[in-house]
């Protein structure tokens, strides 16, 4: 018998503990649409710049979808590392002002906000910022220097929010969860270069596939 479509086939593997398998299984839900910590209008640009920022429809198959918006928002809620730069403010202070610096400026460089912007020109925008092109110098909003910054964090909790996914590890071919079940700690026997165990997932992303022709 097959998976649901929207459920992985590396969460019936044997080689994943029934510890792991629920945490990546909790994270098929769908989270709450509404913000728990940005405002609504910092929320919706977060929700327009992401599918520029990293376009998932090459990777997922069709009709898959994945509410990193939601994600992120909740995390920002949650607890954190602890970690941040010395001239930005903690988290959520941070992304507000960030995703909101954004907003301010589409609306001053092309006369309407971020969300109702072509995706090209979102795509301008966010180069901008992390090229250090990018920033505004006044209450509530992030500097040039700090949407520099930002730019890196977003990057990084964006990238984590994806590989988090079980279904994009399936479709990458990922296995790094798989090292053993409940009662034994299987691990991996083939650890060459261009090896791959037969337990492990074969990548099912079109870009994966094709480095997997390559090789």
């Amino acid at each position: 018998m097959s998976p649901p479509p929207d459920r992985p086939e590396i969460l019936d593997s044997d080689h994943l503990s029934a510890r792991t398998r629920a945490i990546l299984t909790s994270r098929l839900s769908a989270p709450e649409t509404q913000p728990r910590t940005l405002s609504l209008q910092a929320y919706a640009v977060l929700d327009a710049l992401l599918p520029v920022l990293l376009p998932l429809d090459e990777i997922l198959p069709p009709g898959t979808y994945i509410n990193m918006t939601a994600r992120i928002d909740a995390a920002l809620s949650g607890p954190r590392d602890g970690w941040r730069f010395a001239n930005l403010p903690p988290d959520a202070e941070a992304w507000e002002a960030a995703l909101l610096t954004l907003d301010d400026v589409a609306a001053e460089q092309h006369g309407i906000r971020f969300i109702h912007l072509a995706p090209e020109l979102r795509g301008t925008l966010l180069d901008a910022m992390m090229t250090g092109q990018l920033g505004l110098d006044r209450d509530g909003r992030l500097s040039i220097p700090q949407m520099a910054r930002w730019a890196g964090d977003l990057r990084g909790e964006v990238a984590d929010c994806v590989m988090s996914d079980p279904r994009v590890q399936q479709a990458l071919g990922i296995s790094s969860s798989l090292t053993g079940g409940d009662t034994v700690f299987q691990g991996f026997t083939e650890v060459g270069p261009n090896s791959r165990e037969d337990f492990e997932p074969k990548a099912t992303a079109p870009l994966a596939q094709m480095a997997d022709s390559r090789e």
